[in-house]
């Protein structure tokens, strides 16, 4: 009865578990990779084209990485509560709007530059006719602004960080888990770059955002 029983045993926990079981982690699997895609092409988008539509972010072009990486941060941090996509295109559709909008990108871009030019006298950043204590009050509400547009940046990554966090916690291999989400990062490095290459413009960047999201 031992020898049977053992035996039994033996081959319940030998025989392989059915594919349906292993669906749900290639489904998280998929899931992790497409997110680190998609997460990685938006960050390079938008540093490149806030960058490239304000000056002063130009020579300050790890302050806007460092906000993305802040917000994927804080989002892992508080990944328990539940992602909603709303999130990610409110706060997205305010920034696209801004910097899209010709009369406000222009203005943006230019008193941003004009009101951080008083409070300092580095040419680099443009020529300035104030000085004293309206010098200052114009650099306070140029610093002012630069927070709000990053916070709106922020406010972009941070459900990204959210989803990322809460897939991240249900995998039991941890290494595999980063493995995955360095591999879909460098692809979503490389289609930026593949965008990049073939010259095209933001409103192309956001259509392959776009699909890989609905996707």
């Amino acid at each position: 009865m031992e020898l049977r029983s053992e035996s039994s045993t033996q081959s319940v926990t030998d025989t392989p578990l059915p594919r349906l079981a292993r669906k749900p982690i290639e489904a998280k699997t998929f899931e992790l990779f497409l997110i680190s895609v998609v997460g990685l092409f938006l960050e390079l988008m938008l540093i490149r084209w806030i960058t490239t539509e304000i000056r002063i972010c130009a020579y300050l072009q790890n302050t806007v990485l460092v906000v993305c990486f802040l917000g994927l941060g804080m989002g892992c941090w508080d990944c328990r509560k539940k992602f909603a996509l709303r999130n990610v295109l409110i706060p997205l559709s305010i920034l696209v709007g801004l910097l899209a909008f010709p009369p406000t990108r222009i203005n943006l871009g230019n008193t941003i530059t004009d009101l951080l030019s008083g409070s300092t006298g580095m040419t680099i950043w443009g020529e300035s006719h104030s000085s004293g204590l309206v010098a200052l009050l114009g650099g306070f509400i140029g610093l002012v602004i630069t927070l709000l547009l990053m916070r709106l940046l922020w406010a972009v990554f941070v459900p990204f960080g959210q989803l990322l966090g809460s897939i991240l916690n249900e995998y039991l291999h941890t290494l595999w888990a980063y493995s995955v989400n360095v591999a879909g990062s460098l692809i979503g490095i490389w289609l930026f770059v593949a965008c990049s290459a073939f010259g095209l413009p933001p409103v192309a960047w956001f259509g392959v955002f776009a699909l890989r999201a609905a996707y």
